[in-house]
């Protein structure tokens, strides 16, 4: 599986985002992902990761930033998945991955998740099995 981690609309993430970057290509590789960045993203600690070279490299996953699917109309690849790459609360160290993008467009907004029926041993077991392999210390 290959990922492209595409600025899209900020492409320079040099000065702000730089350590989540670092964070989410880390995260990806070690569950075996190849992580490629688009060629024009600049970002900090992350000169070692191969760039994207569209005719050679077929992507599964596209990471896009601080967009949404309304802007990837017509200027999508062909992948399997799109993941959004955004911040969260409570603070700038907090992000999230979501299908539809950044701001209003979470998933969230328009699935309610099936919180209410969870059991303290089910939420227990989802972060041990799911969230653990997931988590960089």
């Amino acid at each position: 599986m290959k990922a492209l981690i595409w600025g899209y609309k900020y492409d320079n993430m040099r000065a702000g985002w730089h350590q989540q970057m670092r964070w989410l290509v880390s995260a990806l590789q070690s569950n075996g992902v190849s992580v490629y960045v688009h060629p024009k993203l600049q970002c900090t600690g992350l000169e070692a990761v191969p760039i994207w070279n569209y005719a050679k490299d077929q992507i599964d996953i596209c990471v896009y930033n601080h967009t949404d699917v309304s802007h990837l109309i017509g200027d999508i690849l062909p992948v399997k998945q799109n993941w959004f790459f955004k911040p969260t609360v409570p603070d700038e160290w907090h992000t999230t991955i979501d299908e539809l993008g950044f701001g209003p467009y979470s998933t969230i907004t328009y699935e309610k998740p099936p919180f209410e029926s969870m059991s303290d041993s089910d939420v227990s077991h989802f972060f041990n099995t799911q969230v653990a392999p997931w988590t960089i210390l």
